[in-house]
């Protein structure tokens, strides 16, 4: 990580007002964004189906491929 990587995410927590949220992932594109976004949200529900809505482009990786085929139920491992 780069000092001006670590500053900012020291700026970054300094706006949050839940001590629990004390963690930043600096990615390198939305579609990593979007991914891990959805792998929290899987984590935190205990649930595997996602909605999406559409149209809508998540970006091009395996797992939100798949989220862009309409009225297909998505589940992952």
């Amino acid at each position: 990580m780069t000092e001006v990587q670590n500053k900012y995410g020291k700026a970054l927590l300094e706006t949050v007002d839940d001590p629990k949220l004390n963690t930043v992932l600096l990615v390198n594109s939305g579609s990593e964004a979007v991914e891990l976004a959805v792998r929290l949200a899987q984590a935190y529900t205990k649930r595997k189906h996602i909605i999406n809505h559409q149209p809508a482009i998540h970006g091009h990786t395996e797992l939100l491929t798949n989220m862009h085929y309409k009225f297909v139920k998505v589940s992952f491992p």
